[in-house]
């Protein structure tokens, strides 16, 4: 997998682009980017758009590997907007549904547009 972290040119969060195939061992590397530009850009807000993502971990078990992430490693993140392609719509249901449970302040979305607006609303 190969992504990118960077500000957004609107300001008040940041964009991760993530391309090609993925496997549940990109999760860790990944979370620990993340909460690198938190501290490096001083948001706590990120849009992270997967329309470009190839071969997705099974959503159980994901959220099986995203419960190994250190402790209070997810409260730093504030608000994440996933916007995903709309033949996903299933799946994004589920994990969105999956990521509340654990009390992450997540939504799906599969327009750009109102995925910024709900990031830059307080």
């Amino acid at each position: 997998m190969q992504y990118q972290i960077s500000e957004s040119d609107l300001g008040g969060f940041c964009v991760i682009t993530l391309e090609g195939g993925v496997g549940n061992s990109d999760i860790l590397e990944m979370h620990k980017d993340i909460l690198e530009a938190e501290a490096k850009y001083h948001h706590n807000a990120f849009l992270i758009d997967i329309r470009n993502l190839h071969g997705r971990p099974e959503i159980l078990s994901f959220m099986h590997k995203s419960g190994k992430l250190p402790a209070g490693s997810w409260e730093r993140i504030g608000k994440m907007a996933v916007l995903d392609d709309v033949g996903h719509r299933i799946d994004a249901i589920i994990a969105e549904t999956l990521m509340k449970a654990r009390g992450l302040h997540v939504k799906f979305f599969f327009d750009e547009r109102m995925a910024v607006e709900w990031l830059i609303t307080p």
